[in-house]
């Protein structure tokens, strides 16, 4: 969320979906939110403890979704991404 931030200069809120129009962030109707919504959908860590699988997802009202499976391995003390797939796009 730090991150985001700061490179983008946005709000970022960590609410659910619910919590979001509770607080009116959301453009005429209810189904058009205001923004970005990202979503970590899915976490696996595998048995070694450099490894993890995320499922995400990015959802903008009038750009439509996409899902996307990313694999990361801590290596030299940061999580990188080494293997992407995507789920599902809209």
């Amino acid at each position: 969320m730090k991150f985001l931030r700061t490179k983008y200069k946005v709000d970022v809120y960590n609410l659910t979906y619910e919590q979001l129009l509770k607080q009116g962030l959301y453009e005429g109707n209810e189904s058009n939110l205001r923004g970005i919504l990202l979503r970590i959908e899915k976490v696996e860590l595998a048995d070694e403890q450099n490894e993890a699988t995320l499922v995400v997802s990015k959802y903008r009202s009038n750009e439509g979704s996409i899902a996307v499976k990313i694999t990361l391995q801590y290596r030299d003390n940061n999580w990188m991404v080494v293997d992407h797939v995507t789920l599902k796009e809209s």
